[in-house]
């Protein structure tokens, strides 16, 4: 079993250094984050403080699978990612990051 997480947002509650400075880095901006909240919660208060939702709020990560960790260095998640990836390191659960520090988030336009 292997956990894969690709921009990952883990955090639903947290407000990163990186949401600040990438916060209107195109094409994933605060409020398209915040939109994105809305469709996934019914109640985004309440839920986003669950672990299913939130995993990177869980005190103790041990016994989950090891974790492929890959960020965009100029993406809002980044900060989450790497914290992420540090917590798991910490509980034992082997992760690999994969910080590409120059990646931006594209889209392809067809």
């Amino acid at each position: 079993m292997l956990q894969l997480l690709i921009y990952p947002a883990v955090d639903w509650l947290s407000q990163t250094a990186s949401m600040t400075a990438f916060g209107e880095a195109y094409p994933l901006t605060t409020p398209i984050m915040d939109y994105f909240r809305n469709l996934y919660f019914s109640d985004a208060e309440k839920e986003a403080k669950e672990l299913r939702a939130s995993p990177g709020l869980a005190e103790d990560l041990s016994g989950l699978p090891p974790a492929l960790i890959y960020t965009a260095g100029h993406d809002p998640l980044v900060d989450q990612g790497r914290d992420y990836a540090e917590a798991l390191k910490i509980a034992g659960a082997c992760p690999c990051s994969i910080a590409a520090t120059t990646v931006f988030r594209t889209r392809s336009r067809r």
